[in-house]
């Protein structure tokens, strides 16, 4: 069945036949060079009772947001006097690394939460919202990196 997962397959709604070339410029002329995401709030039930902002598409969005304060980072220095890379480590702000690496939002509004408890409006408070619903297929084939982050459409039994 469908709701089960005991079969694994690709979703038919993001099953393609064929990509023409022209969708998909190559790696070296891609503009963007960060990792894209976009989705809705679907995955986790927004409520008092539930652990959403644990939830991985919350947490995502986090860390696009750069909320940690410094990171130490390594990477590849070049040395253009002598002509060698050697690798350096220097403390980096959180903000400019996600602001510099990510493009990370949720698509349309709160879905999925309870107005009674609070729970919709804190969601809208946290959570950074994009217009639309999502990036067409051309656009994300401008970004070098696209993440995939499982959500779902179903609401739990005990919260109808």
């Amino acid at each position: 069945m469908a709701m089960y997962s005991d079969v694994l397959m690709t979703p038919l709604e993001q099953y393609f036949n064929k990509l023409e070339p022209t969708d998909d410029p190559p790696w070296e002329k891609k503009p963007y060079r960060k990792a894209i995401w976009r989705g809705s709030t679907t995955g986790v039930w927004f409520g008092r009772d539930t652990r959403w902002r644990s939830s991985q598409r919350v947490r995502l969005q986090w860390l696009a947001q750069g909320r940690g304060g410094t990171r130490p980072v390594r990477y590849v220095e070049r040395d253009t006097a002598m002509g060698a890379e050697r690798m350096v480590e220097r403390v980096v702000d959180t903000k400019k690394l996600a602001r510099r690496h990510l493009d990370i939002a949720f698509s349309g509004e709160m879905s999925q939460c309870v107005e009674d408890d609070g729970s919709c409006d804190a969601g809208n408070e946290i959570i950074d919202f994009r217009d639309g619903s999502g990036l067409d297929w051309p656009t994300q084939q401008k970004y070098r990196y696209q993440i995939d982050v499982d959500g779902s459409t179903s609401v739990p039994k005990w919260a109808r």
